[in-house]
């Protein structure tokens, strides 16, 4: 078989994206050439990477260049025996692709200009000898000012790790891994187990580094961890260099490594994000390195509502004692687990009424149980794996404390004998003076959000209400009235506020309705975006109702909290001492030196 030119034309034009890429590709080249120093300069029409490494000349040139693919010799595992990076000697294809490329090195310059000569080049020798080596780039499209700090800011990412001494227009951007401090150090990697605030990074997962230099970022699904892996010997990689090689042997050590850290920091931590307990729980599920006992106590199986449960927390609803039980029981003390999406009304209501804990339907996936179709043997599927976990005293076998006490339902049924009219307002008459603020300050939200997102004429002007239900927090008919469940009331902290914005986000929640949100849920586009127009203006409106209750108290004489106290005394504090500075300069610019 033969490769066509065109062929290595493509290699040269497609390995690399962005100019930033090609950059990184003549850094690990100067790097490969044993460079300890090496300076990269990014103007709008030039790039230019001078190192003080081996260089190279002659015939090696010829061989280097003329024929792309001649690989370095190899070691047993497949690895270059003569570099760091290096491997196919393909790479130097993504400086030709961004522009006319010029090469100094020893007594050598050689040209290339795919634009121009597509694979041809120019190589002259007799030139005065250049130590190391210098690449100058004159590009074919030119960087703007956005472009040139976004460069170098992909390239301070990376290479964020090299152990050299790398200048970035000016500025050294590289650390030697062995100069900082880990989590995880050992012959494998340097691991960092929690985000590297730093304005190069992007979004949450691990950032993966070969021998210092950025390869790929995984997401934080894949290990459950998030920060930064840098890996200290040569692993292999893709033609472009922005991925690991699955198949490698060295990664699979390495991935290991990265499950079992995993896992143990969900196993440390007090709450788990929803990628986090995804790992955790299929990791489980799949016979992985999760305990049994751990996994007994870890809260990672996610509700409806989005409140995470650990096996250990379902099997105290079958043996509490309390006489106000979190889900109530059947009549042979069982407890019902279901499974529904994520949100769903219904789904919520059964929780709200303690009929059933309702489990965030993913989960049936992270168990591993959701290729079984009947709905009922898919559920039984999920609690065998929940429930077959160790006992907690060792003398009793295991699983028995949990067999036949968990049992799967369907949630929509749990709700056939509910009325979901069962609703109750209450008149002004019936609040208590507390609620009757929070009615009176919370209708100033409503005004403030009303207006801003629906103007002065086409306000709703929906009023604000105190009612009775177990069923939701709050509730609307989409026109007149929003009103809030005198339980939830109860449970506000009106002095702080960021329990305001708790209830400001209900009111943007109801103001989404335009029927009645006792009905089926409303998920429509055209609800979605009401209700991202109203929070928009929500933080304005939750601070205004928060003073507003504030005023109210102290024009009532009520007591405050103390740190709202030494806020309101420093304000006045600041404020006295504003007006003092004034009085004293207008003194001082009166002729007569008084008012």
């Amino acid at each position: 078989m033969r490769a066509h030119s065109n062929l290595v034309l493509q290699v040269i034009k497609s390995q690399a994206g962005t100019i930033a890429k090609a950059i990184l590709e003549g850094v690990m080249n100067s790097i490969d050439q044993a460079a300890k120093n090496i300076a990269v300069t990014i103007t709008a029409k030039l790039v230019r990477i001078t190192d003080d490494g081996r260089g190279f000349a002659g015939q090696i040139v010829k061989d280097v260049f003329e024929e792309f693919g001649n690989p370095h010799p190899m070691d047993d595992e497949g690895f270059a025996k003569d570099t760091v990076f290096g491997k196919f000697r393909i790479g130097r294809g993504q400086m030709f692709a961004f522009g006319k490329n010029t090469w100094r090195s020893a007594n050598f310059r050689m040209i290339t200009d795919v634009e121009k000569w597509g694979l041809d080049y120019d190589y002259e020798e007799g030139h005065p000898d250049q130590p190391g080596c210098i690449v100058e780039i004159d590009l074919y499209d030119a960087l703007s000012l956005r472009d040139i700090q976004h460069t170098v800011d992909q390239i301070t990412k990376f290479c964020r790790y090299t152990d050299r001494n790398l200048v970035v227009n000016g500025k050294s951007v590289a650390t030697d891994p062995a100069t900082l401090k880990w989590d995880v150090v050992n012959d494998l990697a340097y691991i960092k187990k929690k985000v590297v605030e730093h304005r190069y990074r992007n979004g949450t997962g691990l950032d993966v580094y070969q021998q210092g230099v950025f390869v790929e970022s995984l997401p934080l699904s894949e290990f459950g961890l998030e920060g930064v892996i840098v890996i200290r010997q040569e692993v292999s990689v893709n033609f472009a260099r922005n991925q690991v090689l699955r198949r490698c042997a060295r990664w699979k050590k390495i991935a290991q490594l990265l499950k079992e850290e995993g896992i143990r920091s969900a196993s440390n931590k007090k709450k788990l994000n929803r990628q986090e307990a995804r790992n955790f729980v299929e990791e489980y599920a799949g016979g992985g390195s999760v305990d049994h006992g751990v996994f007994y106590d870890t809260a990672c199986l996610p509700d409806v509502t989005g409140k995470l449960w650990s096996p250990h927390q379902l099997y105290n609803l079958i043996h509490t004692r309390s006489d106000t039980p979190k889900i109530l029981r059947d009549a042979d003390g069982r407890v019902s687990l279901c499974f529904g999406p994520k949100g769903d009304h219904e789904a919520e209501k059964v929780m709200q009424l303690k009929r059933a804990v309702v489990l965030d339907e993913v989960v049936l996936e992270w168990l591993h149980a959701d290729d079984i179709d009947d709905p009922a043997e898919q559920g039984a599927a999920a609690i065998k794996v929940i429930c077959e976990v160790l006992p907690s005293r060792s003398d009793e076998q295991p699983y028995d404390r949990f067999r036949g006490m968990l049992v799967w339902a369907d949630y929509k049924l749990l709700l056939e004998d509910v009325d979901d009219r069962d609703y109750h307002r209450l008149s002004p008459d019936e609040y208590t003076q507390r609620e009757d603020d929070f009615v009176r300050c919370i209708e100033n939200v409503m005004s403030h959000l009303d207006y801003s997102v629906n103007g002065f004429q086409d306000r709703e002007n929906r009023s604000a209400g105190i009612g009775q239900t177990d069923l939701t927090k709050a509730w609307t008919d989409g026109v007149s009235h929003i009103t809030f469940d005198r339980n939830f009331v109860a449970t506000l902290n009106l002095s702080m506020e960021r329990d305001w914005f708790k209830a400001g986000l209900i009111v943007a929640d109801m103001y989404a309705f335009t029927s009645d949100s006792t009905a089926e849920k409303d998920d429509s586009v055209e609800c979605l975006q009401r209700y991202a127009d109203f929070t928009e203006a929500l933080p304005d409106a939750c601070r205004r109702a928060y003073q507003v209750f504030i005023n109210m108290m102290l024009r009532r004489g009520g007591k405050l909290p103390k740190p709202i106290q030494e806020n309101i005394i420093k304000e006045a504090e600041a404020y006295a001492h504003e007006q003092h500075v004034y009085k004293d300069e207008e003194a001082s610019a009166s002729p007569h030196g008084v008012n």
